[in-house]
This record gives structure tokens, C-alpha cells and sequence, in this order.
């Protein structure tokens, strides 16, 4: 079996078997599916968009991992999905993950925004400093 640094990565990192198995396929096709979500209006509930943008944190990890002649193929969705879904999110008083998981991962506003962004309808699961 070749060398699967993704694999590798996620496994080290004790994400769940079937994000390991899906690797950056499954991670890219979960992103675009919240996206096309909240585009069409469908209000997540907090742990369900926690879980979907905790993924796209995942794909930033595990991007440059990946061959680069297959880099801007997924870069390139990976971006465009971002760019539809911002215009339909509102910023955050504090980060989604909390401010101490935040303060601890070393998360910025400019380079994990999916954290300090949230859907602008949400529903009662949602706390308070969201």
C-alpha cells in the first residue's frame, strides 16, 4: 500500500473511521453540502454546524498534504464554497469552538473564519454568544 499522508494525518489525530476512510473527498463533499444548506435557507442546529466547521478546519490541516498537482482542483472548490456561503453567515461575538479552544488552537479571525461566522437565522440550540 502507497504512502497516504492524509490518511496518515487524520488517523494520527484520532479523527473518526469514516472521516478517515472519506479523507479530503469526504471532508470537501460534507463542506459543500453545508453550504448549499444554509444557502437554501435550512437553520442547523449549533453541534450540526459546529461539526461542519470543524470539517473545514480539517480541510485546511490536510490541503497541503495533498500531491500538489491535485491541489488547485480541491483548493479551488474549497474556495468557491467559501465564497457562496459568506454572504449568508453574520460574525460572532467569540468563536464558535469557544474563546479558550480559540486561545488554545492559536485560531484567528482571518485564517479560521468559519469559526467566528454563523448562519444569520439560527435556531434555540444555538448559546448565547453566538
Amino acid at each position: 500500500m502507497k504512502d497516504d499522508p492524509v490518511r496518515d494525518f487524520l488517523q494520527r489525530n484520532g479523527y473518526a473511521d469514516y472521516i478517515v476512510e472519506g479523507g479530503v473527498d469526504y471532508l470537501l463533499t460534507s463542506w459543500e453540502s453545508t453550504v448549499a444548506a444554509i444557502i437554501h435557507g435550512d437553520v442547523p442546529d449549533y453541534t450540526a454546524y459546529l461539526r461542519s466547521v470543524d470539517r473545514r478546519r480539517m480541510l485546511q490541516e490536510i490541503l497541503a498534504l495533498i500531491p500538489v498537482y491535485e491541489q488547485d482542483w480541491y483548493l479551488r472548490r474549497v474556495y468557491a464554497a467559501d465564497d457562496q456561503i459568506k454572504p449568508h453567515l453574520m460574525l460572532t461575538r467569540f468563536p464558535l469552538c469557544g474563546p479558550a479552544v480559540a486561545t488554545e488552537q492559536g485560531y484567528t479571525p482571518e485564517r479560521q473564519w468559519w469559526y467566528y461566522r454563523r448562519p444569520r437565522v439560527v435556531d434555540e440550540t444555538w448559546p448565547e454568544f453566538a
